[in-house]
């Protein structure tokens, strides 16, 4: 006799047992004393219920992931966007010697027979990090699409073999990005080559080799993009019509003369961008950088469609004397480091025509005085890594200082009776130009519309400038009548113990001199003053001074107050020790 537990297992195995032999059509099994026989067949037909189960749980579970799969994002999009975007995917990893389409065909049947499907994927990323037989499959499966060939010669030419692959099939090439180690035998094979579809020519330095001869350019009409790094070009022998893109990097030896690189730009009247990065142009034998003022015989470089220009790390007057010879009304995007200040007097209506008056009336210009440099840039200018300023819109010029009273001189007098939206931000780094701020003149700027003074910056001489009337006496008019915001101090500097700071009672007195009822009834304030003015300080002393009723400036005056707090230490929690 069974215990009740194991009764009623065994009546649910036999009520188990019974639903299997119904449903696959077995002969019942006898309910009676079972013997070693039946309990073997017992335990196969068992096995066979659980494998039964176990194809029914998998069939169900493979309906479930394609049904997720179909509902997944990716895959609700259209064919052509997908294709896409494999195909830059593809392009951008076969640099790297990644094979993105073996990749993407192993994540299910219906990516494999997408990528399969579509012959427009196979040409893009041809590298010769692949196998032979990879590249092979690619020439094939492409068809007579365009080829994006990456070709990487390091290591003592290993890839050779599959340049020599790729090399019948030239005139299908639509880009080509060269790696190389040393003059290999690509770069001969460059110069004879003729290039009917290539739009982009990438040639770049492989480790630290030095080029000592020139890299002859190939015969490509339709060349859109040129990029070189770290390596020379035969510069006269450049005659590219339709070029769109120059980019020239770490080009330290051989680089080009001035001549040859504006002969270069007036050849591509298409030009958009100009690209150069610590690139020694060698000196022209009747270049003379003494950037004169534009009324002598300064040469003018047409480039009606140039919209990006971008210089780093260049020699200060090489980098001037480009600014100041190319002339485009259509720029979007300027940044150079570093300039002389003395180009904002030499060229002032040349930058003002070309630069200030783009990109100011849109954006506003801010100048920024720190240490041993001012930069005049736009509000929201992107970081430098590239990929933040790819669609960006805006103006960075750095000047490097020497003489800190004539350069701020240099800067009050470009932006003189200019009607520019200007703001004005001296840092606290700027310590060099304590003793020269007088020089800033800010009486000129009739447009300056914010004014920022970190500490330890003493901001009494720029103050007593704002606070004096100027004009005739029956008719007064105030300096920078359109000034509405006035921030003293700064809430990420902490003045040093013993530091002469500013007293709440100069802040008060220039705010009722300027701000405040007239000192005498014969005096008439023009109506050129704006009419409210929110100060920004750091002093709590100074919020209570000026909300005294009896001062009469809170109907002109908005003063907020914004209080330093370091960052407090993060205080360890002993250990707790067992009991």
């Amino acid at each position: 006799m069974l215990p009740p537990a194991a009764q009623q297992v065994d009546e649910a195995m036999q009520l188990l047992i019974a639903s299997f032999e119904k449903e696959n059509g077995l002969s019942p099994v006898s309910s009676g004393p079972m013997g070693r026989i039946e309990c073997d067949q017992m335990a196969d037909r068992i096995r066979l219920s659980l494998r039964a189960f176990e194809g029914r749980a998998q069939t169900v579970l493979s309906g479930l992931i394609q049904t997720r799969n179909a509902l997944t994002p990716i895959n609700n999009l259209p064919t052509e966007i997908i294709v896409r975007i494999w195909a830059l995917a593809a392009r951008d990893s076969a640099e790297s010697g990644h094979d993105m389409l073996r990749s993407l065909a192993g994540v299910c049947k219906w990516w494999r027979d997408k990528v399969l499907a579509h012959s427009e994927l196979w040409g893009e990323g041809v590298s010769t990090h692949f196998s032979e037989q990879r590249v092979a499959w690619a020439i094939q499966k492409s068809g007579g699409r365009d080829l994006y060939v990456y070709v990487d010669n390091g290591a003592l030419n290993r890839h050779q073999d599959r340049f020599d692959q790729v090399l019948p099939h030239a005139d299908r090439w639509a880009s080509l990005t060269l790696s190389l180690d040393r003059y290999s035998d690509s770069i001969f094979t460059l110069r004879i080559l003729h290039l009917p579809k290539l739009q982009r020519l990438e040639v770049r330095r492989w480790g630290n080799r030095f080029f000592h001869n020139p890299v002859e350019p190939p015969g490509a009409p339709n060349l859109r993009v040129l990029h070189l790094t770290a390596v020379p070009m035969n510069w006269d022998a450049m005659e590219l019509p339709r070029l769109r893109v120059i980019k020239l990097e770490r080009v330290t030896r051989m680089g080009p003369s001035l001549d040859q690189l504006f002969h270069l730009v007036l050849s591509a009247p298409e030009l958009e961008e100009l690209v150069l990065q610590k690139v020694v142009i060698q000196p022209s034998e009747d270049a003379i950088y003494d950037l004169e003022p534009e009324t002598s015989n300064h040469p003018y470089i047409s480039a009606p469609n140039l919209q990006t220009l971008r210089m780093n790390e260049m020699e200060t007057e090489v980098a001037a004397w480009i600014l100041c010879s190319l002339r485009s009304a259509r720029y979007r995007l300027v940044m150079i480091d570093f300039l002389p200040t003395s180009i904002l007097q030499t060229h002032l209506s040349h930058l003002h025509f070309c630069l200030m008056d783009t990109f100011s009336y849109e954006m506003g210009l801010t100048v920024e005085v720190s240490y041993q440099v001012i930069s005049i840039h736009t509000a929201g200018m992107p970081d430098r890594p590239e990929e933040s300023l790819v669609g960006a819109r805006g103006l960075e010029l750095q000047f490097g200082c020497v003489h800190p009273a004539e350069d701020l001189e240099f800067v009050s007098s470009f932006f003189a009776e200019r009607h520019v939206p200007l703001t004005i931000e001296i840092t606290f780094a700027a310590t060099q130009f304590q003793d020269h701020l007088s020089s800033l003149q800010l009486h000129k700027l009739s447009s300056l519309r914010t004014l920022r003074i970190a500490y330890p910056i003493y901001p009494t001489t720029l103050l007593h400038v704002l606070e004096q009337p100027m004009g005739p006496r029956h008719n007064l008019w105030w300096p920078c009548p359109l000034l509405t915001t006035l921030e003293i101090g700064s809430h990420d500097y902490m003045p040093e113990p013993g530091l002469v700071e500013l007293e709440t009672e100069e802040v008060v007195e220039f705010l009722r001199r300027r701000w405040g009822d007239p000192p005498q009834e014969d005096f008439t304030l023009g109506q050129n003053r704006p009419t409210r003015l929110s100060v920004l300080v750091y002093k709590s002393d100074i919020i209570d001074r000026l909300t005294r009723r009896e001062d009469g400036l809170l109907q002109h005056v908005t003063v907020s107050y914004r209080r330093f707090r370091p960052a407090r230490p993060v205080e360890r929690r002993p250990d707790k020790t067992p009991e």
